[in-house]
């Protein structure tokens, strides 16, 4: 499976949440699945598009255009 797919569909067992040490205070379940898939698994998460990533203002840019623009992009935020 894909990490995204982890992610997404692991979920403890009833009688493990049920448990007031062990629930999620300090610490989110998704945070802890992350780390053993970095641990076991290493660094990539199986997605091609996250090898060589564009830098985040360009796909803001990106984003925004298909938005209609900035502008467009702003006003939907608000």
């Amino acid at each position: 499976m894909k990490l995204n797919d982890i992610l997404h569909t692991v979920k403890p067992p009833e009688e493990l949440e049920e448990r007031p040490y062990l629930q999620p205070i300090f610490d989110e379940p998704e945070f802890i699945i992350r780390n053993l898939w970095r641990l076991y698994g290493g660094w990539w998460d199986g997605n091609p598009s996250s090898l060589l990533p564009p830098a985040d203002r360009d796909i803001a840019k990106h984003v925004c255009e298909l938005a209609g623009g900035s502008m467009a992009a702003a006003k939907r935020g608000k």
